[in-house]
């Protein structure tokens, strides 16, 4: 499991620091291009633009890493002190910070141990970080309906370092969307019919009397008894 998540955080961090490689790469390519171009006054205007192109698009990127990373940072330190018992650590005087704060007094907060993830309901995962002092990375998730419903429920998952096969899940905010998938599952299931009585059911069965014995044998045998045995002459 530990290297497991030493492979998952590379991957995480790799297509940042391949677009960081390239944009570098092609910096350094545009300056030599602009050095072997010197001569030509329209190439050297051409090269200029590239190369301020390149430090906007580095610039662009560090700045949205770093943003990304204090964000991380900012919804890590109110679930750790939810988690903890309600004690947060004072947070700096600000805008940003106190909108933060208010949303989360607002959430409910649930922390659970689940052997799976499935819960029944719809996740995107926007985000992971590598967590101090702990085996595993944290997994960061919010409502698949959080823009067509505006769904804001969110939930953060990690595996415990001492049973990789547990989750340590937190819920932040319930769910107010209403899942299309469930609607249509819901629909596909037959509706109970009512239980329904005739009248020839709730009549008694009327049995038909047993038939009458046959007579003629007994009519044989009397007759035969009022004649006397049969006798036999020999001529």
């Amino acid at each position: 499991p530990e290297q497991e998540s030493v492979r998952v955080h590379e991957m995480s961090m790799a297509p940042y620091e391949q677009v960081m490689d390239d944009l570098a790469r092609g910096q350094q390519f545009a300056t030599q291009l602009q050095g072997l171009l010197r001569d030509s006054p329209k190439a050297g205007h051409i090269m200029d633009q590239i190369l301020h192109t390149f430090s906007r698009a580095i610039h662009t990127a560090k700045a949205a890493a770093a943003a990304a990373a204090s964000a991380s940072a900012s919804e890590s330190e109110v679930t750790d002190g939810a988690s903890s018992g309600g004690k947060r650590k004072p947070a700096a005087r600000g805008g940003p910070r106190k909108a933060c704060r208010t949303r989360t007094q607002d959430s409910s907060v649930v922390t659970k141990n689940m052997r799976s993830l499935e819960d029944g309901q719809t996740w995107r995962k926007y985000g992971q970080k590598e967590i101090q002092n702990s085996k595993h990375s944290k997994a960061y998730f919010r409502c698949t309906h959080k823009y067509d419903q505006q769904c804001m429920a969110r939930r953060q998952a990690q595996r415990c370092d001492d049973d990789p096969d547990t989750f340590r899940v937190t819920y932040i905010g319930a769910h107010t969307c209403r899942d299309p998938a469930a609607r249509r599952g819901r629909r596909m299931l037959p509706a109970p019919q009512p239980a329904t009585t005739s009248s020839a059911s709730r009549r008694p069965l009327l049995m038909a009397p047993p038939p009458a014995p046959p007579q003629r044998t007994a009519t044989r045998s009397a007759r035969t008894l009022r004649r006397g045995p049969a006798c036999c002459c020999l001529a």
